[in-house]
């Protein structure tokens, strides 16, 4: 496995008991989900079926904006920080804003490439989604006339989205559909993530051999799910971490807490260390071992083999041993292992749900 969890401070044994029954149920309603279902058995060739759909669109865009709100915006903010693409293009998440100065600065940037859109939804849009998808379509229709604009749209969604397929379905526009009981909670295993991974150039093939991985594991039926059982019993939890390559990782996980009923928000160390709660759960996501490292000089409190990777790990073990919580670690920062995170906190996202709502 490319992650090791140390629950070793996460919880005693009485209250991991507490939930033990309630976390059996949750793994029973998961494993129903077809996320789940097609993650264990992809269709042969998926991954090569959706480059050969997104071929024409790619070839016509060097900026594409990605336009999605809350939790799924995360989860593509996460993906695109973590996963190095090989290819050129320029990918931008926007939504959840009424900015007008927020919109100025993405036209700005549009006008000096050539752009498309790919616009996501898994239920009733906002109206800040609704906003975001009619003005930067206007946009591509005013650049490249109305036939032009439609090759340049694109559209992910499931079946309880409203605006979006009304607006697929009156102008052609092109579409990739989610399975009906996709949520965006639950997209990270799904053309969601792997249409945008695509058009990155990310390695979604790794991405997806990681996130079956996790799917398949063993762990979930001896104490994966620990995490998930110490996490319900509190109502504060600080997400930990300690590389940008996590940032989006760690705002997605809170966001998806939050919507458990969980006051989960991310911390960004050592720089935001004065916003640690004292009496919150603390969840650590750390890299062991990052694909560049930084040699320091001597200078007081410098790690004595002078490697900026082992400094940051002794802070982040430090920190760990005050507080009360979960270490996920991953080995590298690959798609593989990132894909076996990604699983592990959608999946454990979902046991503390049930938990919380039962």
């Amino acid at each position: 496995m490319g992650i090791i969890a140390d629950n070793s401070r996460a919880g005693d044994e009485a209250e991991i008991r507490l939930w033990r029954e309630k976390s059996g149920k949750a793994l029973d309603e998961l494993w129903k989900r077809s996320w789940i279902r097609d993650g264990i058995s992809p269709g042969a060739g998926r991954l090569k079926e959706l480059e050969l759909q997104l071929s024409e669109f790619s070839s016509l865009c060097d900026m594409i904006v990605l336009v999605a709100d809350g939790s799924m915006a995360a989860m593509l903010r996460g993906m695109l920080r973590a996963l190095t693409g090989t290819g050129h293009k320029k990918l931008v998440v926007f939504g959840g804003t009424l900015s007008a100065g927020s919109y100025r600065v993405l036209f700005q940037e549009m006008e000096k490439h050539s752009c498309g859109m790919v616009a996501f939804s898994c239920g009733e849009e906002t109206l800040a989604q609704r906003t975001a998808f009619a003005t930067i379509r206007k946009f591509l229709q005013d650049r490249y006339g109305t036939d032009g604009a439609g090759r340049r749209i694109r559209i992910v969604l499931n079946g309880e989205a409203r605006y979006l397929a009304e607006e697929a379905s009156a102008d052609g526009h092109e579409m990739h559909l989610l399975e009906a009981d996709v949520q965006a909670a639950e997209a990270s295993g799904t053309d969601a993530m792997l249409v945008p991974g695509l058009l990155a150039g990310a390695d979604m093939q790794a991405f997806m051999e990681g996130f079956r991985r996790m799917l398949t594991s063993t762990w979930w039926d001896r104490d994966a799910d620990c995490y998930s059982l110490c996490l319900a019993g509190h109502r504060e939890e600080d997400i930990v971490y300690w590389q940008e390559e996590l940032a989006g990782a760690a705002e997605w996980l809170a966001a998806l807490h939050k919507a458990a009923g969980i006051d989960a928000r991310a911390v960004f160390m050592p720089r935001e260390e004065a916003a640690l709660r004292e009496d919150a759960f603390c969840t650590h996501l750390f890299c062991r071992s990052e694909d560049s490292d930084i040699m320091l000089p001597p200078f007081p409190g410098a790690d004595p083999d002078g490697s900026l990777n082992e400094m940051a790990k002794s802070a982040m073990e430090a920190l760990w041993r005050r507080t009360t919580g979960t270490k996920l670690t991953l080995d590298g920062m690959t798609p593989g292992d990132y894909g076996e995170l990604v699983c592990f906190l959608q999946i454990s996202s979902g046991i503390t749900g049930f938990i919380l709502q039962n």
